[in-house]
């Protein structure tokens, strides 16, 4: 619970900082979150839920091994695949 805490106040104050440097900057349009969350749909299961884990939640690869029932390396390996194939889906 207090890991959970931390990561969300640790959240809270990124988006904040993320914020005020979109400062006279244009926000991300609905869209543009709307593709994000459409391409991470799409991903693998494996690599979607280390991605997930680990940039979204903030697990550690041994932790996500521990809770998912794999190696940590194969972790690395399924967050990898998932940024790789984020990257190109969002590209075109």
């Amino acid at each position: 619970d207090r890991r959970s805490r931390q990561r969300r106040a640790a959240k809270m104050a990124e988006a904040q900082s993320i914020g005020a440097s979109w400062s006279g900057a244009e926000a991300p349009s609905p869209e543009t979150r709307l593709d994000l969350e459409t391409a991470i749909a799409l991903l693998p299961d494996g690599a979607r839920q280390v991605f997930v884990l680990h940039d979204v939640e903030g697990y550690k690869h041994e932790e996500i091994a521990n809770l998912i029932g794999i190696a940590p390396g194969t972790s690395k390996a399924h967050l990898h695949r998932a940024r790789k194939v984020l990257r190109e889906q969002l590209a075109s």
